[in-house]
């Protein structure tokens, strides 16, 4: 997950592989984020910095869901 298993500059790298081989869907969702509540980067931020530096809002189409709450340690 962006911001947890790769940093910003990682995932721009994804995200711009991702989109240079055609693919336009992305679904980034906090709820599907694995790592701790805390994580300082959620995935969701580093993707909207991403399209903002790439100006490319009108080339992706990005799902997401609320209202998840995930319970750590049982």
């Amino acid at each position: 997950m962006f911001g947890w298993t790769a940093d910003e500059q990682a995932s721009f790298k994804v995200l711009d592989t991702f989109v240079a081989g055609g693919s336009n869907f992305i679904d980034d969702a906090d709820g599907l984020r694995i790592g701790p509540p805390a994580t300082p980067e959620p995935s969701e931020a580093i993707t909207g910095r991403w399209m903002a530096s790439r100006r490319n809002r009108n080339q992706v189409l990005i799902a997401t869901k609320v209202g998840a709450r995930w319970a750590l340690g049982g």
